[in-house]
């Protein structure tokens, strides 16, 4: 399980129950772990996640299954956005990240499709040249240093591909 992504879950669901992170990790973890948790420099142990969902009133059975279930959502909505960028659909771009606007994303690899989407739309609907979209792609990318890689996801391979053009 992916440490960071279930923090940046836990901390969807406390900030929509309007709870502070002191009130949240007050008694399980200190706000300096916690946030540690957050940035991905510490994993977060099992007990401490059982700790944090009874703060917010969730079984963590439930907790896990409903993250796994925002995960797939996720997914589906950046893909629906890359489509709609792809295929120059500004209107309905713009419609559905209005409709349900990506504040919190979970999944690293959904984050850079995200990132790259929003580039395609502006470059398709003359917001930016194709100078300034390859600067920003190379850029999300971490281009040249990702050549020097032994592995690249295939997401980061798309966006890569699209700095030939």
């Amino acid at each position: 399980m992916k440490s960071k992504e279930l923090c940046i879950f836990l901390e969807h669901l406390r900030s929509s129950r309007n709870l502070s992170q002191e009130q949240f990790t007050d008694q399980v973890v200190s706000l300096r772990q916690y946030r540690r948790y957050l940035s991905g420099e510490s994993e977060i142990p099992f007990q401490v996640i059982q700790q944090l969902a009874e703060k917010i009133s969730v079984k963590t059975d439930s907790l896990l299954r409903e993250f796994e279930n925002a995960k797939i959502a996720e997914t589906e909505m950046v893909l629906k956005l890359f489509n709609f960028a792809s295929n120059y659909a500004h209107d309905e771009f713009t419609k559905l990240s209005k409709e349900n606007p990506l504040k919190h994303v979970i999944d690293k690899t959904n984050q850079l499709m995200y990132q790259h989407s929003i580039i395609l739309d502006e470059y398709y609907s003359k917001k930016i040249d194709s100078i300034e979209a390859g600067k920003k792609n190379a850029e999300l990318i971490n281009y040249p240093k990702i050549l020097d890689s032994q592995i690249i996801t295939s997401v980061e391979m798309l966006i890569l591909s699209s700095l030939i053009d």
